[in-house]
């Protein structure tokens, strides 16, 4: 049985997760707190973490019951790229608004009935 050797470390509460050595974490706690967006408020604060230094994958916030926080990455886009990705889900929501009113005209324009000769 391996017994884990946790080390204490102070991280910091931004709007991105909790920050600590170069990674982001968050947990229900926060996300029920609303820590990121009180960040955008009062600013970012630093609070208590121990952590295994063998797995970073997890920390665990020590004044807060030794909530479990988990590492979180965000997805590479970066400026250029990701303005790209937003002109195209535009455009794709413009075709798909046209193509929902043409086919509500559709449904709404009357039939005409033939008559029938007899």
């Amino acid at each position: 049985m391996m017994l884990i050797k946790w080390v204490a470390g102070a991280a910091r509460v931004t709007s991105k997760g909790i920050f600590f050595n170069g990674l982001y974490y968050s947990c229900n706690k926060a996300i029920k707190e609303q820590w990121y967006h009180s960040v955008l408020q009062i600013g970012m604060w630093d609070i208590n973490i121990k952590l295994d230094p063998t797995d970073l994958s997890t920390i665990k916030l020590v004044d807060f019951d030794e909530e479990t926080c988990r590492r979180i990455q965000f997805n590479k886009f970066t400026g250029e790229r990701l303005e790209s990705y937003y002109s195209l889900i535009a455009i794709y929501k413009e075709s798909l608004i046209k193509i929902n009113k043409s086919q509500h005209k559709l449904k709404k324009k009357p039939r005409r009935e033939k008559k029938l000769r007899i």
